[in-house]
C-alpha cells in the first residue's frame, strides 16, 4: 500500500513537471511571456525638491522588471528625465538619463502618434526598485515597466527555470540565428524568435517606401547586458514603443548588439523598404539600424561594426542604392527635423540620426566610428587578413595632468588607425581610445602617477598589428580654474544678460546667463589667470536645447590675439567644450567672451569656463 501511495505520489509530480515544462517542449527556443504594469507614485512618494531638480522616494513595484520608462499627463514635455535601479538589497545603478527623445518618431501625417510627455525608456536587466529625478515638478506621472525574462515573481522566475532548462534539452541545436536563403543576406534574429507569441503583433499592416539611405542609432540602453539579454532587450524595446508611444511596431527597422548578432526589427520584411519610426521626417526614404546600447562615450565593437557592414552592404545592394558617395533626400518636417518640409539635404549614405534631427544619436564615439564603417561598405574586395605592421618609436611626454604620445607613421595604403593601450603598476594593457594619426595626448591621467604605454595599428579590415615598443608617462598635477557666471570678480555682462535658475543637472552652480542675440557684441565676459608660465587648455560649460543658438560666436582673448569660434549650442551641452591650447605666460589672465552677435536664432548661453594645464 505505501509503495503505491509513493508510486501515484511520484506520477503526480512528474505530471506536474511536465505540465510546467510544456511551453518549452518545442524546436523553437522558449521565450517567457511579457508582463507589463504600471505605477502611480502620489504625496511625497512623487517627489521632493533636491538641489534644483525633483526626486521620488525609492519606489518597490509590485513585480521585478526589466526595462522602465515614465509618462506624466501634464508639465514640461521637454523636462530632463533620469533613473536609477536596484535589486532587492544591492546597490543603486548609475542615473541613466530617459530625457524625452522625439527625434525616433514616425514621419507627420502617417497616421502613428507623435506623443509627448513620455521618456525614453531605460534597460533594467531585472530590478525591483527604482528611483527617478525630473528638472521640473511633472504631473500624472506614471512608471511603465515591462519584464521580457520571465522573472516577474517569484512564482515565475521558477517556472521560467525549468522552461529553460527543457528547452534547452528539446531544442539543443537550435539557433537565434536562422538561416534567410540568398548568400549573402546576412543572419539575423528573426521577429519569430525574440518574440514568437506575437505579443509585439504590429497593429497595422507596414508601409513601404524607399532606401536611399541609412541612419545608424543607439538606444542609450545599458553596455554591461550579457548575451543572453539581447534578445529580450529588443521584444521590450518593441513593448514600449508600440504600447507606450503608441506606434504601430518597433520604431527601428534593425538592431545589433555589441556582440555582432543582427536582429529583424519593424515588421513587413527585411528585404522591404519597411517605412520605421526611427528618424522623424526621413523615414520614408531611410532604413534604420539600432545599435544596443549608450556609445556617448563609449566605441562600438568591432563585431558589431562588421555585422552592420554586413548588413548595410546587402541591404543597399538588393535595392539597387549605390553603397557610397551621397544621397539627397527631401524633408518631411517634424518638431525634430533639422530642416523644414519640402527642404532636399544632402547626406552620407550612411548617416548619424544626428544628421538628420535635433539629437546626440548615435553617441559621439559611434558617430566618430561611422567613417570607418562606411569605407568597409564601399570596398567590395575579397576579405583582407594582413595585420599592419607594429608602430615603431614610441615616445611619451608628461605634462600637467596629460601625457602625449608620438610614434613613427605606419606604411600600409589601408591603414584605418591605431589603438592605445595603458596600464599602470597595479593593473594589466587595457585599449583607452583610437587615433587616426600617429600621435595622442592622454588627459585621463592623474598627476603623479606613472602609466605605461603600447599601441596597436589596425586596418580597414579589422586587422589589428602586433604592439609597439612600451613608453613611461609621468603627468605633473595640472592647476585648474573654474569661474561661474556668479562670480563678480571675474564675470561681468550687461543688463541684457538675465540669469535663469532653471532645475536642470546640466548647469554648473546655481544658474546661468542668457541673452537674445543682436547686431551688437555686448559679450558676456570671463576672465581667467595664469599662476606659471605654461600651455593652458581652456573648456566653456553651456547647457543644451533646442531653443538655443545653432551658431553661437565664442571667443578666446590673449596676449597673442582674439581667436573665435561658433558653437551650437543646441546640442552636446552639459560637459566641458574645448576651446583650445595657449601658450600663458606666468600671471596672464586670458579672457573667453561669448557675444550676442551672430544672425542665427536663439539664446545665448553663458554658463561657466575652465582652465587647465600649467
Amino acid at each position: 500500500m505505501k509503495r503505491a501511495l509513493l508510486s501515484l505520489l511520484v506520477a503526480i509530480s512528474l505530471t506536474g513537471a511536465v505540465a510546467i515544462a510544456a511551453p518549452a517542449l518545442s524546436s523553437v527556443p522558449y521565450v517567457p511571456a511579457v508582463v507589463e504594469f504600471e505605477l502611480a507614485p502620489t504625496g511625497a512618494a512623487a517627489g521632493q525638491a533636491v538641489a534644483g531638480d525633483v526626486v521620488s522616494r525609492p519606489l518597490d513595484p509590485p513585480k521585478r522588471f526589466d526595462l522602465v520608462g515614465l509618462r506624466w499627463s501634464a508639465g514640461n514635455a521637454k523636462a530632463d528625465v533620469d533613473l536609477r535601479v536596484r535589486r532587492e538589497g544591492g546597490r543603486w545603478s548609475d542615473w541613466a538619463e530617459a530625457t524625452p527623445d522625439p527625434d525616433h518618431a514616425p514621419d507627420p501625417g502617417r497616421g502613428e502618434p507623435a506623443r509627448k510627455r513620455i521618456s525614453a525608456p531605460v534597460w533594467a536587466g531585472g530590478a525591483d526598485e527604482v528611483q527617478y529625478r525630473t528638472s521640473e515638478r511633472l504631473r500624472g506621472v506614471r512608471l511603465e515597466f515591462i519584464n521580457t525574462t520571465g522573472t516577474a515573481t517569484a512564482a515565475d522566475r521558477a517556472k521560467t527555470a525549468v522552461r529553460k532548462a527543457a528547452s534547452r534539452g528539446v531544442a539543443g541545436v537550435a539557433r537565434f540565428f536562422t538561416a534567410t536563403g540568398a548568400a549573402s543576406r546576412p543572419s539575423m534574429v528573426r521577429r519569430s524568435s525574440w518574440d514568437p507569441s506575437g505579443s509585439c503583433r504590429p497593429r497595422s499592416s507596414p508601409a513601404t517606401g524607399s532606401v536611399k539611405a541609412v541612419f545608424v542609432h543607439h538606444t542609450v540602453t545599458a553596455n554591461s547586458y550579457s548575451s543572453s539579454e539581447g534578445p529580450a532587450m529588443v521584444l521590450s524595446i518593441c513593448r514600449y514603443h508600440r504600447n507606450t508611444n503608441g506606434w504601430d511596431d518597433v520604431g527601428y527597422n534593425f538592431f545589433v548588439d555589441k556582440y555582432g548578432r543582427l536582429y529583424e526589427g519593424r515588421a513587413g520584411g527585411v528585404d522591404r523598404a519597411i517605412v520605421g519610426a526611427q528618424a522623424q521626417g526621413w523615414n520614408a526614404q531611410s532604413t534604420g539600424v539600432a545599435n544596443l546600447g549608450d556609445f556617448a562615450n563609449r566605441e562600438q565593437s568591432s563585431a558589431a561594426l562588421s555585422a552592420m557592414d554586413r548588413l548595410i552592404s546587402w541591404k543597399l545592394d538588393i535595392h539597387g542604392t549605390p553603397r557610397g558617395g551621397k544621397a539627397t533626400l527631401v524633408s518631411a518636417g517634424g518638431g525634430s527635423n533639422r530642416y523644414r518640409a519640402g527642404t532636399p539635404v544632402e547626406f552620407d549614405r550612411i548617416s548619424g540620426h544626428r544628421n538628420g534631427n535635433f539629437t546626440d544619436c548615435p553617441g559621439n564615439r559611434l558617430y566618430d566610428q561611422l567613417p570607418r564603417l562606411r569605407r568597409a561598405v564601399e570596398d567590395d574586395s575579397s576579405p583582407d587578413r594582413t595585420a599592419p605592421a607594429a608602430p615603431r618609436s614610441l615616445t611619451a611626454g608628461s605634462g600637467a595632468e596629460r601625457v602625449s604620445l608620438d610614434w613613427t607613421d605606419n606604411g600600409e595604403r589601408d591603414l584605418a588607425g591605431y589603438r592605445i593601450y595603458r596600464r599602470t603598476p597595479s593593473t594589466r594593457y587595457s585599449a583607452i581610445a583610437t587615433s587616426a594619426v600617429s600621435a595622442y595626448t592622454d588627459r585621463s591621467v592623474t598627476g603623479g602617477r606613472t602609466y605605461y604605454y603600447r599601441v596597436k595599428a589596425y586596418d580597414r579590415s579589422g586587422n589589428h598589428s602586433a604592439s609597439s615598443n612600451y613608453a613611461t608617462g609621468r603627468p605633473t598635477t595640472a592647476f585648474v580654474q573654474t569661474v561661474d557666471n556668479a562670480d563678480p570678480s571675474r564675470f561681468s555682462a550687461s543688463g541684457a544678460w538675465r540669469t535663469s535658475t532653471r532645475a536642470s543637472a546640466a548647469k554648473q552652480g546655481a544658474d546661468f546667463r542668457y541673452a537674445a542675440p543682436t547686431p551688437a557684441s555686448d559679450p558676456a565676459t570671463f576672465r581667467l589667470r595664469a599662476p606659471r608660465t605654461g600651455r593652458y587648455a581652456i573648456y566653456i560649460w553651456h547647457l543644451a536645447h533646442s531653443d538655443y543658438s545653432s551658431s553661437a560666436p565664442v571667443g578666446v582673448r590673449t596676449r597673442a590675439g582674439l581667436k573665435w569660434t561658433r558653437l551650437d549650442m543646441r546640442t552636446g551641452g552639459g560637459r566641458w567644450v574645448p576651446l583650445g591650447e595657449y601658450s600663458l605666460g606666468a600671471g596672464e589672465e586670458p579672457s573667453v567672451l561669448v557675444s550676442r552677435w551672430t544672425s542665427a536664432r536663439g539664446w545665448l548661453v553663458a554658463d561657466a569656463v575652465r582652465m587647465v594645464g600649467g
